[in-house]
């Protein structure tokens, strides 16, 4: 199935990411490496990437 990964810079979009959204995995980009987020979240890879 589909896992949605998101990173936010503020804890205010976390908590809506987390709560609201439902997001599987949310990150604070300000704290952790893009690099290590993807090794947990998808560690086999990601199919598709989207960026706002």
């Amino acid at each position: 199935g589909l896992k949605v990964i998101a990173f936010a810079g503020a804890e205010e979009k976390i908590a809506w990411l987390k709560n609201d959204l439902k997001c599987d995995y949310v990150y604070n980009y300000k704290k952790t490496s893009l690099a290590d987020a993807l090794k947990e979240a998808a560690p086999d890879g990601v199919d598709f990437y989207f960026d706002n």
